[in-house]
């Protein structure tokens, strides 16, 4: 839009999506994909954590190459701590408009599910039926279980399950070691206990 005294008053219209519009991730810092169009040309963006609008000259916007259809890959560091997190994005023009609030959320998860059992990890008794009780608290939810039962640090190859059935071969010593872990919908993994 132009003014009477032909002055560009449109502000550019834009767009912002974090790790290409993902749910949750693991990972810290996230990959900001920018848009945005302008019959003048995008001079410039801002983006923050904060919703507070900034004004056009404030400290803060990155100045990029005036075009009338700007897009941009940036890494930008969420703040710490799981949860959801929100990233806000403007833009301005040459003339100084400054764009609507562009928006985007994420879950931040970085930490680990825990598994407790109705026996502890280590040796348990022959004929027993262990039960396996993964927890992802306030994370993304548990993505799966797995189990062990040799003595080995890794636990690996392991079985994937809650319900191990401890038996024992005949003439053996009537115990079975114990591991069990779980991973979570973003891939964080518990240490092995």
């Amino acid at each position: 839009t132009v003014n009477m005294a032909g002055a560009d008053t449109t502000p550019p219209a834009c767009s912002v999506k974090i790790n290409g519009d993902a749910a949750s991730t693991n990972l810290n810092p996230v990959n900001l994909a920018l848009a945005a169009t302008d019959n003048v040309g995008v001079t410039g963006y801002y983006v923050s954590m904060v919703s507070t609008p900034p004004a056009a000259g404030a400290l803060g916007w990155v100045a990029v190459a005036s075009a009338t259809s700007f897009g941009a890959n940036v890494p930008f560091n969420l703040s710490s701590g799981d949860g959801t997190k929100t990233v806000y994005a403007w833009f301005k023009d040459a003339a100084g408009n400054v764009s609507v609030v562009a928006a985007d959320s994420i879950v931040l998860d970085q930490t680990p599910p825990t598994t407790a059992g109705n026996a502890a990890a280590g040796w348990v008794g022959a004929n027993q039926i262990v039960t396996l009780t993964p927890s992802d608290g306030t994370g993304t939810g548990v993505a799966g279980t797995q189990f062990c039962t040799d003595a080995t640090n890794s636990c690996t190859p392991a079985t994937s399950g809650t319900t191990v059935a401890v038996t024992c071969a005949a003439g053996a010593t009537c115990q079975t070691y114990l591991r069990y872990r779980s991973t979570d919908q973003v891939g964080n993994v518990e240490a092995v206990k």
